[in-house]
């Protein structure tokens, strides 16, 4: 987001290097896939325990149990 900032402050030229920037950084920048494994073994999770109910100390005080 800030390098389009940049791109709308500054316009062209000048501008198309913040651009150039961010696009070299995301593409080079080390890949994981950690985020879609932990998505997968959350819904495992899901649909082994089921649903369950919220834990008594995040409810609210006049929920009761």
């Amino acid at each position: 987001m800030s390098c389009r900032k940049a791109y709308e402050i500054l316009g062209s030229p000048e501008g198309e290097l913040a651009l150039y920037q961010a696009t070299v950084y995301l593409a080079t920048a080390p890949k994981s896939n950690a985020l879609y494994l932990t998505e997968k073994r959350i819904k495992e999770e899901i649909c082994r325990s089921g649903t369950l109910p919220v834990p008594l100390h995040l409810r609210n005080a006049p929920t009761g149990s």
